[in-house]
């Protein structure tokens, strides 16, 4: 039997518009990590972000992680491969965030108001102020859930140089989409950084020539996985990389439609357990 390297995408793919991983989907995962197949999370949240579901399918071995700038390697508790934002670019974009610019004149929450998360060292930090409003943001109750938990939160984070030097990753979370758009095409033709975007108008930040495929090429060259033998799952823009380096792509149901038309394979969505059902129909599970 060839073994398959699984990379699948969270939010919006594996995960459901509850933010959990069904029981099925749980099932199939399993069989297939005990039929001796990879199953890899590719996503854009960090170590200590993952769904809790997934720490109870045995057999979970890498993972590709802050859109490919850190591939972890569970066994050997260390990084494959780990990439920085380049030395004062973390200030620069949380300047910029809490700078004025996405506030009222008054210091409280405006229209453009962003909820910035940063990665470091496989854990998550946000400032602090963030809480403020939280309950009554636009974004959500599964966004609110997803930013209190498993966060150390931090004063005035863009004064946080001690973090701020060791930076991987940059989230900002806006409360209108516009205001997103907006920061990428600020940032667009800034070299030293690439640009994405997962779920709503938030803004993710890497270090330039960091996306998921790059980050997948290198778990499967560490592993000498063709790529005949990699399935990609995934709903967003930030899988477009990864689907190009797979074998096998598949989109969600409810991903974008540049992402479908990107795609090989489209499953059904996933709050109908399209991921279990791709793999078990490709499988014969």
């Amino acid at each position: 039997m060839d073994r398959h390297l699984i990379a699948l995408d969270m939010d919006g793919t594996l995960l459901n518009s509850e933010n959990r991983v069904t029981e099925r989907t749980q099932r199939t995962l399993q069989l297939l990590a005990d039929m001796g197949h990879y199953i890899v999370p590719a996503t854009g949240r960090t170590l200590c972000l993952l769904p809790e579901e997934l720490g109870a399918v045995r057999g979970i071995n890498f993972a590709v992680l802050e859109n490919g700038s850190l591939v972890w390697d569970y066994g050997q508790e260390r990084a494959v491969v780990r990439r920085l934002l380049p030395q004062g670019k973390a200030k620069e974009i949380l300047d910029e965030a809490y700078g004025g610019k996405f506030m009222e004149a008054s210091g409280r929450m405006g229209r453009g108001f962003c909820y910035a998360e940063i990665f470091v060292d496989g854990k998550a930090y946000a400032d602090i102020r963030s809480i403020v409003g939280l309950s009554e943001s636009s974004l959500g109750e599964n966004f609110e859930r997803y930013f209190l938990e498993n966060h150390e939160f931090v004063e005035h984070l863009e004064n946080q140089r001690w973090l701020l030097d060791r930076v991987s990753k940059i989230n900002l979370y806006f409360e209108e989409e516009e205001f997103g758009q907006r920061v990428r095409e600020n940032w667009r033709k800034i070299r030293e950084v690439s640009l994405t975007t997962s779920v709503g108008g938030n803004v993710e930040f890497n270090a330039a020539e960091t996306n998921k495929g790059i980050g997948l090429s290198g778990l499967m060259e560490y592993l000498n996985i063709p790529k005949e033998l990699v399935i990609a799952i995934g709903d967003n823009e930030n899988d477009l990389e990864m689907f190009a380096r797979a074998g096998t792509a598949v989109a969600m149901e409810n991903a974008k439609e540049m992402v479908k038309k990107a795609a090989r394979k489209v499953t059904l969505s996933n709050d109908c357990d399209g991921v279990a059902v791709f793999l078990e129909t490709y499988f014969g599970l």
